[in-house]
């Protein structure tokens, strides 16, 4: 009798370990899936967001949407830019407060570019 009891014994932990290991593999792949949906969707409403973004610097002037992407996608000072474009330093400075005033007009006047940061986290303490 005590034989049966130590094989029931053994083949019920057997049983509890596996449901036990199994549970935490569920776990590990929830978590997983989370973290690769709520990467895509944050890839998803960047992308959004760029595009949004470049529909309206191709509204802005030639002129500030060169400045403009030579500063903020390039890194290129005001110095630097002047100087590949030939222009003076305060040239470059103008069509770029320019160009970002044009853009924070159009942002603050879309419900979409609001939502878009809002979903993202950006500004709100989210994330």
């Amino acid at each position: 009798m005590p034989y049966l009891y130590t094989i029931t014994r053994r083949l019920a932990l057997n049983a509890l370990r596996d449901l036990a290991t199994l549970q935490r593999a569920i776990d590990a792949l929830w978590t997983d899936m989370e973290k690769v949906i709520n990467e895509t969707e944050e890839s998803l409403l960047l992308s959004d967001l760029r595009q949004f973004t470049e529909s309206a610097l191709v509204q802005l002037p030639p002129q500030q949407q060169l400045i403009f992407r030579m500063s903020r996608y390039q890194g290129l000072s005001y110095d630097e830019i002047a100087e590949q474009l030939h222009l003076s330093r305060n040239t470059v400075k103008n069509h770029l407060i320019a160009a970002l005033k044009t853009l924070r007009t159009h942002f603050n006047q879309s419900d979409v570019a609001y939502f878009i940061l809002i979903s993202v986290g950006i500004g709100c303490g989210v994330g």
